[in-house]
């Protein structure tokens, strides 16, 4: 598990000086977007390897379940988180970053142009093992479709590690 609480105990400090200084609500609110990004980070582990080359396969097998597509045609058309989460959801991030949450197992067609990525909110005992690690089934390097290039170029440099 990643300690994120030296990160927080300094912000802490920052806070309570800020608190006495009576400094501005715009130092008060930096803090806080920084509080949440020190809350929401996550090591990111990118599963990188041909089209149909069992990325999505090895990461339903540490699921438990058969929760991503899986077939000899290229399946991951965009990058999918997987997170754990006692609320089971997807969000799907818009090219514009904005997010919409769908049901798990209820998310439209997916046209690379109008998503980024996708993240999986998923209750798993792998995934609650590692709690501050996303994993990330990513399209085949090889395919040759150019949506999954573009899904490959936006998303990789997010990752922390590559398998």
């Amino acid at each position: 598990m990643i300690d994120k609480s030296g990160l927080k105990g300094v912000l802490a400090k920052i806070n309570s000086i800020m608190a006495e200084q009576h400094l501005s609500e715009a130092i008060r609110m930096e803090s806080n977007r920084i509080s949440a990004s020190i809350d929401d980070y996550g090591f990111r582990v990118l599963m990188i390897g041909g089209f149909s080359s069992g990325k999505s396969a090895f990461l339903n097998t540490l699921l438990g379940r058969e929760l991503l597509k899986e077939a000899q045609a290229p399946e991951t058309t965009i990058a999918t988180e997987l997170r754990y989460d006692t609320e089971e959801y997807v969000e799907a991030i818009t090219s514009d970053d904005r997010s919409i949450r769908f049901e798990l197992g209820g998310i439209p067609d997916i046209v690379p142009d109008d998503w980024r990525y996708l993240v999986y909110h998923v209750d798993a005992p792998f995934l609650k093992a590692n709690p501050d690690i996303i994993f990330v089934d990513m399209p085949g390097i090889d395919s040759n479709l150019e949506n999954h290039n573009k899904a490959i170029s936006q998303y990789i440099p997010k990752g922390s590690a590559y398998i």
